[in-house]
Formats: structure tokens, sequence, C-alpha cells
């Protein structure tokens, strides 16, 4: 710490330079943005309807998780979802600000990550107090340009880390420094990241913990001249506000805690406990660290490095940045009484955090891609900081002019290079149209979503958004819920449909269209051509692309004469009907999966509008018949069929395969024959 800082014990935030550096950010990250945040309407989807259904939740104070993770568990908090929520009341809700709810939340991100980022610069201002410190991040700024407005402008979960962590390393250092008033706003920083993701807290208690420590020394040895420790009072609600902060963060993870054993901890642990097959090696995670610091957008080449070299170029100007934040700030190399004690803290606790991150990459899971620690940039920036200040504080007025305008117009040439682009980063993972609720013919309908792989998951996930926006029940398979919501698995009671509420509906296409219309689904309507085969079999494919038929769970359409494979315990299938007087054969072609004759039937039941007809048990390809009478035929013009199936064994557990799915049967035709 300089003289002048540790000598004064009032020093203070001086918090008109936070206005100015916040309103600095948020205007000009908004300018940018403006065409997307005041823009048409736009419908979230993949990641961001995702995360638009748990905001949802949030608005009604029903949300206690986070994002989802790919491996099937949410991660531990819903933070983020509630500050986007609080946006989307005020902003669409009660000011009608901006045209949807998505455009709100990117502008509530957007002054969250400013007001991170303008308390970075106001506590780096306080620790230094030279206004160069204001200069250096202008500079630092420049040349990560493209990085840091994806930080700010960006809502995606691992964008939105960059800020909280950034401010946590700053005032880590403040705390460790002696400067207790910071305390808070390490807890808050530490609460947050944990909430964001399931890794954070590998990567924030030792970075919180090494400041607390620290600052304990300091204290031990009577040298803590900050009032808010010095005042018995103002001690009392530094820590009471710290408490209160992280009682409140903790409150949503012990109301999962109390639902256990179905409840994320344990979704968790299980994954945890679970092989998840090759991790990086050492040389593979430090040239995966390593690579944010030359911009290296896409280091998921690394996946079949394995022979990297460890002293790669990458990695050698990584510990040169390292070693240049260490040295620069001697009282040799700065012309000064003494070390800038401040700044090599803050170099230490980057080169804590460098460490961790190291670690982090060491126990990746998947590709090894930048949005995995996008956080790093907040290391890699701040680490910048320092050597940029180093290097412009003794400069004379004149040369420093002239390296300010070098540096800029280097940057103008850099920042394009690293693939930086200044486009709101959901533009892309939204639509236009949605705003309109979903009509449906009629009331109380519930939505059984036929959600069938990755190439889908995009459109239904905002279907879903879209139906929930209209206060409509949607469904999924079970194996989904982990990303519409761990309450919207399929029930026997929804697929039997005995009330006849239930619609179907299977998106035609496999990519994003440019904008929602209902239109991109099969659903069965009034209008559908009604389901007449006069007792022929027809293929069950083309009679799903023809939509003539929808199923659910059920696998897009194939080639005609391919079969399906059924894994789940039943299929719902529905159809245009007319009414008979007289019962109605219903047909299905069959071919059961006997695991190479070590299976010797699969049984079949068979329900109608809700209600079991039949079963047969299917020991070979053949056609399996059912006679339905017209009373329960005429309960709705859509016929609402269910096969219900066994799966008795999977291709694994009969050591055939590693195929762990419980195959039932394949399903080649349908057949619906009127009397006459």
């Amino acid at each position: 710490m300089s003289e002048s800082v540790r000598s004064n014990a009032a020093a203070r935030v001086e918090w008109r330079y936070w206005w100015i550096v916040f309103l600095a950010v948020f205007a000009i990250v908004l300018a940018t943005a403006a065409g997307f945040v005041f823009g048409p309407y736009r419908l979230e989807a993949g990641d961001f309807a995702a995360n638009a259904l748990n905001i949802i939740r949030a608005k009604s104070f029903h949300e206690i998780y986070g994002n989802y993770s790919r491996w099937q568990f949410n991660h531990p908090g819903p933070f983020f979802f509630y500050v986007y929520a609080f946006g989307e009341m005020v902003l669409v809700d009660l000011l009608h600000f901006v045209p949807s709810p998505h455009q709100a939340h990117v502008f509530f991100g957007i002054i969250l990550q400013s007001g991170f980022i303008a308390s970075s610069v106001a506590i780096s201002l306080f620790l230094v107090r030279d206004k160069r410190i204001l200069l250096a991040w202008i500079l630092v700024a420049c040349l990560g340009a493209g990085i840091g407005y994806i930080a700010v402008s960006s809502i995606w979960a691992p964008h939105v880390l960059f800020g909280p962590y950034l401010l946590l390393l700053i005032s880590s250092a403040a705390l460790s420094l002696g400067w207790f008033r910071f305390l808070p706003v390490c807890v808050f920083c530490v609460c947050v990241l944990c909430h964001g993701h399931i890794a954070q807290p590998v990567l924030t208690f030792p970075v919180f913990l090494a400041a607390i420590l620290s600052f304990a020394w300091v204290a031990k040895a009577r040298q803590v001249i900050d009032p808010a420790w010095t005042s018995g009072r103002k001690r009392t609600g530094v820590f009471a506000a710290s408490f209160v902060i992280m009682g409140i963060f903790l409150i949503p993870i012990i109301i999962d805690l109390t639902r256990c054993p179905d409840c994320n901890a344990v979704r968790v642990l299980t994954y945890m406990k679970s092989n998840h097959g090759q991790t990086p090696k050492f040389n593979q995670a430090m040239n995966y660290v390593a690579s944010y610091f030359i911009f290296d957008r896409k280091p998921e080449w690394l996946d079949t490095a394995r022979d990297v070299k460890l002293g790669s170029l990458k990695v050698l100007f990584e510990l040169l940045m390292v070693a240049a934040a260490l040295v620069l700030p001697t009282k040799w190399l700065l012309n000064l009484k003494t070390s800038r004690v401040e700044l090599q803290r803050l170099a230490l606790f980057c080169i804590l955090a460098l460490a961790f991150s190291t670690l982090w990459a060491l126990r990746i899971t998947g590709p090894l891609y930048e949005f995995n620690s996008f956080f790093v940039y907040s290391i890699v920036g701040l680490l910048g900081l320092l050597v940029v200040y180093c290097l412009i504080a003794r400069l004379p007025r004149p040369v420093l002019l002239v390296f300010s305008l070098l540096w800029i117009a280097a940057a103008f040439f850099i920042v394009p290079r690293y693939n930086a682009n200044f486009e709101v980063f959901s533009k892309h993972s939204t639509i236009l149209g949605g705003s309109e609720p979903v009509h449906f013919e009629k009331s109380g309908s519930r939505i059984a979503i036929n959600q069938i792989d990755g190439q889908d998951w995009g459109i239904n996930t905002g279907l879903a958004v879209r139906l929930t926006r209209s206060n409509v029940p949607y469904f999924v398979p079970n194996d989904w819920t982990y990303v519409f919501g761990w309450g919207t698995g399929y029930t026997e009671e929804l697929l039997r449909n005995k009330n006849n509420s239930m619609e179907i509906w299977t998106a035609k296409v496999d990519h994003l269209p440019p904008e929602f219309t209902e239109s991109d689904y099969c659903r069965i309507h009034d209008d559908s051509p009604i389901l007449d085969t006069r007792g022929e079999i027809e293929k069950f494919n083309p009679l799903k692309a023809k939509c003539e038929i929808v199923a659910a769970p059920s696998a897009r359409p194939g080639k005609p004469d391919e079969w399906e494979w059924l894994s789940a315990n039943m299929i719902a299938l529905q159809f245009k009907s007319k009414s008979a007087s007289k019962p109605v054969d219903l047909s299905f072609e069959v071919f059961p999966y006997l695991g190479n004759g070590k299976i010797k039937s699969q049984h079949v039941g068979v329900l109608v509008n809700g209600e079991e007809i039949g079963s047969e048990e299917v020991s070979g390809q053949g056609v399996v018949h059912v006679s339905v009478a017209p009373t329960l035929w005429n309960r709705s013009p859509i016929t609402t069929v269910v096969l219900k199936l066994d799966g008795k064994q999977s291709p694994k557990e009969l050591g055939l395969s590693g195929d762990d799915r419980r195959l039932s049967i394949g399903l080649l035709g349908v057949g619906v024959r009127y009397a006459q």
C-alpha cells in the first residue's frame, strides 16, 4: 500500500468516478446494442429460452435453481434470474419500455455488469490513489474491447461471471491489505459466482480465504486503520451486512436440501461420482488457460493435443505477464520511495486465481471450450492493467499522450483479429415473433412437446417459453426435464388424455427459423385430414411426415420402411377421426425387441381416449389388432391412442452392446378401418 493510503484512515472510495465509469460503460454498450434492445419483439430459443423459463419462475419467487448443466443438474443458485426477472417487471410489465422480456433481461444485464466494472475501477483507484490508473483501465479496455463487450452485453451464463470475478479479485486484495469495509463486497461476489457455476467454490473460496487470512495477520499486528474495523459499531455493521448477504444467497440452496433425495444436491453428487471419461493433462490445462492471454477464441483444438508443449509460446507469454505484474511495481523500476504493495498484492491474487483456474481446467469434462472458463479473461485484464499502469505511471505527459495514441491505434488493428463481434450475443439465439398468445381451439389445453434431440431443442424451448407466457402448461420427455424444468416430465395421466385436453406438438424443422410461427409444428386440429386407411396398414414414418399422425415421445420421421425402436414405457399417438356408429378397428404393425432370443416376447397394451381396451404379447413381427366401441371412439374428434410397453431389458443389461435403452418394440405402421 502506498504511504498516502496507509496513513489515511479517512480514505474513501470516490463515488463520482464510480458513476462516471458506470454511465460510460452502460452508455457505450447500450448505444451499440440499441438496435437489438429497442428493436422488434424477440423470442428466446435454446439456452436463452431455457433460462427464460427460470426467469418466469423467478418472477413469482418459485425459482431456486441456477441455469441447467448439460450434465443434467442445475448450477447452484438463481441470483441472475432474479435480477433479470426484476428487469422484466420494471421495463416490460410496468413501463413498457422495451418490446419483449428478453430485451429487458439484456438491458438489466448491461446495468449489472456495468456496476461490477465500475466498482472494480473505483476500488482500484481507492487503492492506488493515482488517476493514471483510470487511463490504464481505458487502454486495457481498448485492447480487450471485443471480450469486454461480450462480458457486459451478454446474459449467457458462462459470460456473466466476468464482472463479479474481476470485482472479487480487486476487493479481496483491498481486504487483505486491511480495508475491512470491503468484506461485504467480497462476500457478495463469492455468493454471486457460486450461484452462477458449480465449479466457482473451487475458484472463489481460496481467493476469499487468502484475503481473510491476510487481513487477520494485519489485524493481529494492529496495523488496521480502517474505521470499519477500529469502530466497534461499524465493525458490527460490516459483519451484519456480510452475514445477511450470505444468508439470502443460502436460502434457495437450503430449500433444495429439504427436498432431498429428489434435489439438485443429489444430482450434483451423482454427477461427481460418475465416470466422465478422459480429462485434460497438465500441459493441456496450462495451454488452455494461457489461450485466454492471446485471445484464442477456439481453444477446443487442445482436446486432441494431448502432447502439446508445456513450454509453448502462449504459456511463456502468460508467465511473462505474471512476472511483469509482480516485478514492475517495485520501487526501483518506478523510482519510488517504496514498492507499490497494493499493486503487487493484486498480482498475487491474480496468480492465486490462475493456479485454481488451471486446477479447474484439469477437471473439465467435455471439450475445452472458451466459455467453460470465460471468467479467466478478468484475470488477464487485471494483470494487463497492472502492467500497463506501471508502464505509464512515470511517463511525462507528452510521452504519455503519444504512448496512449499508439496503443489505441494498435488496439484498432488487434481487436478485429481475435474474432471480436460487437453484436448482442443472444441475437442469433432469438427469433422474431411470439408476442401474441398461442391460439387453442379449446380452453384448458396441455401441450406434450415431442422433444427429440439437440437439433430441435432450440425451437422447442422457444415454444415452451411462449406457452408459459400464454399460461398453457407444457410437458416434455423425462430425459429433457433438466432443460425444460424438473416438473415438466410426461406422466401416464397426461398421455392417456382421458379428458381430451392434451395436444402433441412436434417440430417440423430441425433448425432455428428466422421467425416463430405455429406452422413450424405438426399438431392435430379441426382442419387436419381424417385418418382412414380403409383397413390397410400405412407406414408410420410417412404418416408422421405428412402430419396425419403426431406422436410423443417419438423420433423424427425416417425412411418409409424403417421402424422406430420405442424405449419409453409408453407412446401416445394423435390423429383426426370421424364419428362412428359401429366399432372401429385399429391395427399396429410392430417388431418386438427380443435381444437375440434372450427375451421371449414384449407386452403391448392399447388405450384409446384414456381407456384400456386390450393387450397382447408379441413374440415376432406382426400386427396388433383392437376394436374400439363407437361410444369411446366418439368422445373426441381427435383420437388419442397410447401403447403401453414393458421394455424388459436393455441391450447393455443383456450383454449385447453398450446401449442402455430399454427397448420394447419397433413401430412400423398404423391402420384405421371404419365399418361400412
